[in-house]
């Protein structure tokens, strides 16, 4: 029996590459740069770093998924308006209770409740993976 090794995957969310803006609520959106999250991670932290004012047409939400689990509840996109690392998501909802996934997939975005108007973040993922 081997420890765990930790890991990281990325994606990032930019609006002007993005989101089409057409569609209804909830929807994924498809990112153009995002990395795998193996079957089998136990995902332990999900970081998320502004790097362009994030706007919406109402009260938007975006929630991170990825290897075929809901990495985090939604979040507004109201807390994306400052710089820096300004929203350390509770992995697995209120409980924060890490998170394992159930498939080879990649991370993605859900848009909620409003379509996003602007924005850029990157999200990081922190996962273990190995026997414990």
């Amino acid at each position: 029996m081997g420890n765990p090794q930790e890991y990281i995957v990325k994606c990032t969310y930019d609006f002007t590459v993005d989101d089409t803006g057409a569609g209804s609520f909830p929807r994924t959106v498809a990112l153009a740069k995002t990395d795998n999250l193996p079957k089998g991670a136990l995902v332990t932290e999900v970081i998320v770093e502004k790097v362009v004012s994030a706007t919406s047409g109402g009260a938007a939400t975006f929630q991170i998924k990825g290897g075929g689990a809901a990495l985090t509840d939604a979040m507004s996109i109201a807390d994306l308006t400052t710089a820096g690392y300004v929203a350390v998501a509770d992995v697995g909802g209120a409980n924060t209770t890490p998170v394992a996934t159930t498939d080879n997939a990649a991370l993605e975005l859900t848009l909620g409740a409003a379509a996003a108007t602007a924005g850029q973040f990157n999200v990081i993922v922190k996962y273990l993976l190995g026997s414990a």
